[in-house]
């Protein structure tokens, strides 16, 4: 069982968000756009052509992404279109090209809840911890971060680089507004053109006709478990040591229950046009989109 595209972005940056710190004791996880509603259109070219839209409501804790794209490899094409609608509770996809839909419930959730559940002491050990792990990860996949390295439409942006792939991240929040780079020899770039703020229309947060979402409630408890398992680890006093010497991260694509046997490098022989899509996908979210995510929280 594979994870989908979106949901990778989403336990991933589970992970990474931390690292953008908190005020006060609020969660790490509970982090907030600079904007209340807006719409963020954005350019996608290079291997995947075409163009995303980002609905945004009560400064990212809902949003609504509409995803409009034709993948080039081999000589061969792939139709994507997709609608992700993602709240504070649930987290929602649907591929219109296969008139399929899914949901688990957020992951957000499960941070929430083991943060709630520790003593002051340990949520300050989480804080502290947090905001060293995002370095440790990058860093791990030979990478760095560089604070502030750009300013795009209006807005200071960190700038992460791993594996060739530099992402252009808001300052203090987990919405990138650039991503671009070449990985494998197939060029990458997904810009945001324009954020136009101001009230946004319900419609889009509405579920695409004809599609009932079925609920993963295996995903949701692999989700359960590694919240418990990062959370567990940051909230002691060398929390970030330890997440520096056993990252709880699968690598892309083995993101599944266990005696499932993982779609790694002993598959490989086996990887069709739409296994190497994945991967790619998996890649680019990692940084930040490829299916551009903004966690719900």
């Amino acid at each position: 069982m594979k994870m989908r595209p979106g949901l990778l972005t989403l336990v991933l940056f589970s992970v990474l968000v931390p690292s953008l710190g908190a005020a006060g004791m609020r969660s790490p996880w509970d982090v907030r756009l600079p904007f209340k509603e807006a719409v963020i259109h954005y350019t996608i070219d290079g291997m995947e052509k075409g163009t995303e839209t980002v609905y945004v409501k009560d400064y990212g804790r809902r949003s609504a992404k509409y995803h409009k794209t034709v993948t080039s490899m081999m000589g061969m094409t792939m139709n994507n279109q997709t609608v992700e609608i993602i709240t504070p509770d649930w987290h929602y996809e649907f591929n219109l090209t296969e008139r399929t839909g899914t949901k688990t419930v957020n992951p957000y959730k499960f941070y929430a809840e083991e943060f709630a559940r520790l003593s002051r002491a340990e949520k300050k050990n989480v804080i502290r911890n947090a905001e060293e792990v995002g370095g440790i990860f990058v860093g791990n996949f030979g990478g760095k971060v560089e604070k502030k390295a750009a300013r795009i439409l209006g807005y200071d942006c960190d700038r992460a680089t791993v594996m060739g792939i530099r992402s252009y991240v808001i300052h203090g929040t987990s919405l990138p507004l650039k991503i671009e780079g070449n990985m494998m020899g197939m060029a990458m770039s997904t810009v945001a053109t324009s954020i136009d703020k101001g009230k946004v229309d319900e419609k889009y947060f509405q579920f695409p006709a004809g599609i009932t979402p079925v609920r993963d409630e295996r995903q949701e408890e692999m989700f359960r478990q590694m919240a418990a398992t990062v959370v567990a680890m940051l909230k002691e006093p060398d929390g970030a040591e330890q997440f520096r010497r056993n990252p709880p991260i699968p690598a892309p694509g083995t993101f599944m229950p266990k005696g499932e046997r993982p779609a790694g490098a002993e598959n490989r022989e086996n990887m069709n046009m739409e296994d190497v899509g994945r991967m790619m996908e998996a890649l680019k979210e990692m940084m930040g989109n490829g299916d551009q995510q903004l966690p719900g929280r």
